[in-house]
């Protein structure tokens, strides 16, 4: 079944955040999706706050950089959410973006090896083994929550490129496309990695067609959004392909090429500088 949600941007106020939580379970929608960016708002505490102000969305973290923090204490946060509000919360690890982790010092040697250590141990914590880990990045000595997640929540990973993709699909339950990948590009790893992994799109949306125009332009300079762009050769992808856009009487209409690239979810994420309401 597909489901729809919407995002919290980073940079809106985080005294808003439990009154947007009810409207999207008011809009009937799926999930609300929060951010964890370097100086913005806490991942947990967000999610945590979205959750008690509900009873029934889905409420994911979109994307909290997996080596920042200890991960025996990061699981217990997961189980905790798990056990409190079962079969509601999504939790997404990624790389980070490299300059944000050097910045606090959190810089690993592998970046690769780092994330796939974080994303085990996680799992088989939550899992409520006694894990015993000595790898590059994590260290454990006979670890075991004392509240095992009774309904363990689904991981997935926001990361880009093939190698990045793969390790999502062997570790990870899906894959959280960030805004700007475009349906070729999930059609492109669907192909590699085969059919088992859930792939959630985050798609800009937005009203304001010249802000999108604007911020395509900007963000396509970028070279952390390669990988998504190759998928479209030389040529840079038209608006349409990459965005939703307009009226958002059309949003779902809109969504329907990322479905039919292979996503199970689509999550609308609002501009910085769209106010803070629910378009839909």
């Amino acid at each position: 079944m597909t489901t729809f949600g919407v995002m919290f941007r980073r940079e809106w106020p985080a005294d808003r955040l439990m009154t947007y939580a009810r409207k999207v379970e008011e809009a009937n929608l799926d999930e609300l999706w929060v951010v964890e960016d370097l100086s913005f708002h806490g991942g947990f505490t967000q999610a945590t706050a979205a959750l008690a102000a509900t009873r029934q969305i889905g409420v994911g973290i979109g994307i909290a950089p997996a080596v920042v923090r200890n991960v025996a204490y990061t699981a217990m946060e997961i189980a905790t959410l798990a056990q409190m509000f079962p079969g509601r919360f999504h939790m997404g690890f990624g790389h980070g973006v490299d300059f944000w982790i050097e910045q606090v010092g959190a810089a690993p040697t592998s970046w690769m090896s780092s994330l796939r250590e974080v994303v085990v141990a996680v799992t088989r914590l939550l899992a409520g083994e006694t894990v015993t880990m000595d790898g590059a990045h994590v260290h454990l000595d006979k670890v075991q929550l004392a509240h095992a997640a009774n309904v363990i929540p689904p991981i997935s990973l926001g990361v880009r490129g093939p190698r990045s993709m793969a390790l999502a699909d062997e570790v990870a339950d899906g894959i959280i496309f960030a805004e700007w990948s475009g349906p070729k590009y999930l059609q492109q790893v669907r192909a590699q990695i085969g059919d088992a992994t859930k792939f959630t799109a985050f798609v800009q949306a937005s009203r304001d067609v010249e802000a999108l125009e604007a911020m395509m332009h900007e963000k396509m300079a970028l070279p952390r959004f390669a990988s998504q762009l190759a998928a479209y050769g030389s040529e840079r992808p038209p608006l349409e392909e990459l965005v939703i856009a307009g009226d958002p009487a059309t949003w779902f209409d809109q969504a329907q090429k990322w479905i039919d690239a292979g996503a199970a979810a689509v999550v609308f994420c609002p501009l910085p500088t769209d106010p803070v309401e629910l378009p839909l």
